[in-house]
């Protein structure tokens, strides 16, 4: 998971050590001011005796605890006076029995000894002998055991207090770190529950499955699948954390023992126990939930009667995501063979073929197949479950170590288009921003944002997206004009040569355009080579057309009119040939008049710029991350001080979309998974500081703000109004507060609740720098609300 050394906070402009030249500021470019030692500053005695601040630590402790405490005993009475029934409740559902006329010890009593009523599982009996069920189960992870523990602190509380210290002592003994986050999901899933609204804040569900996540708490994750299952316009859960939820649930045991005294939902206790009597049969959502939770407790479930899937499709769907889950949670390629082999072993004598087939790799990719060609004739609900399910089966598909991430986006696509899990639409963006296919990205957040029910916190990031793609797309024009130009030169200097190298990529593009020519890879890795972030992803050939041969139509379709001058004379009409591109100006200057001027950037229109872009987005096209990283870090060896600004940009860009679109091996934990995304920002923004920093011609920055970067930019316009004019320039610095918007917009995804929302409106603030530093900027046609 290692991607590299991480930037000390210290300001320096190297953000890696030495033998790692691709962090490496050059030589001469961005240099930090020394820090000259002053004299020594002493104080009066603040530190205190170490037994001091051992007692200090055990007070703080002690609070920390006490916090916990009663945090932990407010969710029990919330439990106990929602689940267990009262007296006075028992008497009225018994008004006319002779019950009515007993005391209230003597109908307690009655009630602790009743085995076979409807209060029958609040007996003294049933609760002990649950609670000593749940004692049994020791949990495989810190997370289960926590939920066991909480678990039995109702089962105390509801039996006799003394049983309750003994619990809590056993709570005691965990980090409070991870008790901490155990209760909170506890609490949301309190909330959700108690919520009688349908819909429920993008924001306040985004932290609920972070939470389910981290804390594996059961009823919380059910409860997230049965909403996951509903149409976008009555849940806000993304249906891209499908997998991730269905294998927080990893033993049965555990999910019965910690649900059954948990859970207040009767319909999510249905769904677990498998009783179809407690379940909302019209419903299609709750059909498909019993079949996701049929899965998760590993039980073959016969469908429910008024099932929306015919019995055919109930089996192909069932097992697709059997394949898939088992695929997700294996752990390895090897781990998933060696499934398979045993199942093969473990099955009668008379059917071994038939499973050996079954689990043949032609026939692993044919089911999914079979699976598509069943959704014709279905209702647009089925349709968008075989889509979704099909997503994730491809996008999860190593078993043939091939990669299926374009089938994956295709089905995204239609799930989303269905109109019934929209949300779909940004998985399917990264996927196709991962392979630098802008104009297929821009299609996906164009569609997105025509969506009613959209989520107004998505709306900014989606619109910054769409910018991005316009400009990416713009990009890709030039340095297409940019080639034709050194092709026309190198044909009048050398003739011979260019028809030799034009015959050569006339075979290569016939050769591209050739169907079944997309050859595979295995999954990649990230690992740490020579101090620099890369990630093998082997030696992938597999495009998704030419994204970098973009006509001139589809980039001018994207922008509502062009954003500057030179901008349009990139996006026109190529008619002119060589004469009019040769003509692109950087603001009121060209290109040779600012030769030798600019320091620390260049324009788009640059032959070295153009030259990296093309490179780029073929690595990007072919999904070779470990070239694109090798080769930005050569071009950084180099030490070009003039295109250190744009390779630090790009190489930024880089770090974000792996983790748009993390490739994670099957099984990864959640916690290395969450480390290497962190890995992964940091060293976007530290790649975006330093290109802040070359583009200023100053030190290294850390930390940015949306006011800070705001104050460096205008008073780079002060010292030199020349800049404020250049639209290129310019350029620049909005590409800066979309990469600083987008840094924090993922920042804000991974991190707690109090800190998602500060850093999501960073993120916003960021995005609207964009008019202020460039007030002649025209948001791509995307982006307009």
């Amino acid at each position: 998971m290692d991607t590299g050394p991480i930037k000390p906070p210290s300001g320096a402009t190297s953000t890696s050590s030495s033998d790692s030249p691709s962090l490496n500021t050059p030589q001469g470019s961005c240099k930090s001011k020394a820090v000259r030692p002053g004299p020594l500053i002493t104080h009066r005695k603040t530190e205190l005796s170490s037994t001091e601040a051992t007692s200090a630590q055990s007070e703080k402790s002690d609070q920390v605890y006490e916090n916990l405490k009663k945090r932990l005993d407010t969710v029990t009475n919330q439990y106990i006076a929602i689940e267990k029934p009262s007296l006075t409740a028992f008497r009225k559902m018994n008004a006319d029995n002779y019950m009515m006329l007993l005391s209230d010890t003597s109908l307690q009593i009655m009630l602790d000894s009743v085995s076979e009523d409807d209060f029958r599982k609040y007996s003294s009996k049933a609760l002990r002998l649950m609670a000593d069920e749940i004692k049994g189960i020791k949990g495989r992870s810190a997370e289960e055991r926590i939920n066991n523990c909480v678990a039995r602190h109702v089962l105390a509380c509801w039996q006799k207090q003394s049983l309750v210290e003994s619990v809590w002592q056993e709570l005691v003994s965990f980090p409070t770190d991870n008790l901490d986050i155990s209760l909170q999901a506890v609490e949301v899933y309190l909330k959700l529950a108690n919520s009688t609204k349908t819909i429920k804040s993008h924001e306040q569900l985004e932290n609920a499955v972070r939470l389910a996540l981290d804390s594996q708490f059961s009823p919380l994750v059910v409860l997230l699948i049965r909403m996951l299952c509903r149409p976008e316009s009555k849940s806000g859960v993304n249906q891209g954390y499908m997998l991730d939820l269905l294998a927080c649930c990893n033993d049965r045991q555990t999910v019965l023992g910690v649900a059954q005294p948990m859970g207040k939902v009767q319909e999510d206790l249905a769904l677990i126990l498998g009783e179809p009597d407690g379940i909302d049969q019209s419903s299609s959502s709750m059909h498909f939930a019993w079949l996701l939770l049929a899965i998760v407790l590993d039980e073959r479930r016969p469908s429910v009667s008024g099932s929306p899937f015919s019995e055919k499709i109930y089996v192909h769907l069932e097992t697709v995501l059997r394949l898939t889950l088992t695929g997700y949670k294996a752990g390895s390629l090897d781990k998933l063979r060696a499934v398979y082999k045993k199942a093969v072993h473990s099955a009668p004598r008379e059917k071994r073929y038939q499973v050996k087939s079954a689990f043949k790799e032609s026939s692993l990719v044919r089911i999914g197949e079979v699976l598509d060609n069943q959704r014709e004739g279905q209702t647009v609900y089925v349709q968008g479950v075989i889509d979704l399910v099909l997503g994730h089966y491809y996008k999860y598909q190593y078993l043939l170590n091939k990669d299926m991430d374009l089938k994956a986006a295709h089905h995204f696509c239609r799930a989303a288009a269905g109109g019934q899990f929209p949300l779909l639409y940004l998985e399917a963006t990264h996927i196709y921003m991962a392979r630098a296919d802008y104009n297929k990205a821009s299609e996906c957040l164009v569609a997105a944002l025509k969506i009613p029910t959209i989520p107004k916190s998505l709306t900014a990031t989606i619109k910054n997206l769409c910018d991005i793609c316009a400009q990416k797309l713009l990009e890709a024009e030039i340095s297409r004009q940019q080639l034709l130009i050194e092709l026309t030169s190198e044909e009048g200097a050398n003739p011979e040569q260019s028809k030799k190298s034009h015959r050569k990529q006339k075979k290569k593009n016939r050769a591209q355009r050739t169907p079944d020519t997309a050859l595979t890879q295995p999954q990649p890795q990230p690992q740490s080579q020579s101090g620099s972030a890369t990630i093998d992803t082997g030696s992938s050939k597999e495009t998704t057309g030419s994204s970098t041969l973009i006509s001139d139509a589809s980039v001018g379709s994207l922008l509502v009119k062009p954003a500057s001058e030179d901008e349009g004379r990139a996006t026109g009409s190529t008619s002119a040939g060589i004469d009019s591109a040769a003509e692109l100006s950087v603001g009121a200057m060209t290109l040779d008049q600012t030769d030798g001027w600019l320091h620390g950037w260049l324009p788009d229109q640059d032959s070295k710029v153009a030259r990296m872009i093309r490179t780029v987005n073929k690595h990007r096209e072919e999904d070779d991350t470990k070239n694109e990283f090798k080769y930005l870090d050569n071009l950084l060896a180099k030490g070009d001080e003039r295109l250190y600004g744009r390779i630090q940009e790009e190489k930024g860009w880089s770090f974000l979309r792996m983790a748009d679109y993390p490739r994670f091996p099957l099984g990864t934990p959640r916690v290395e998974r969450k480390k290497a995304l962190m890995e992964w920002l940091i060293q976007a923004e530290d790649c975006f500081n330093e290109a802040a920093a070359a583009y200023m011609k100053t030190s290294s920055f850390d930390k940015m703000t949306p006011d800070k970067l705001l104050g460096i930019i205008e008073s780079q316009y002060s010292l030199d109004p020349l800049l404020r004019n250049n639209l290129e320039y310019r350029k620049r610095m909005r590409a800066l507060c979309s990469s600083f918007g987008h840094l924090h917009s993922h920042k804000a995804r991974i991190a707690s609740e109090n800190a998602r929302i500060k850093l999501g409106g960073m993120a916003t603030e960021f995005y609207n720098l964009k008019i202020k530093v460039d007030p002649d900027y025209i948001p791509a046609i995307g982006a307009e609300p």
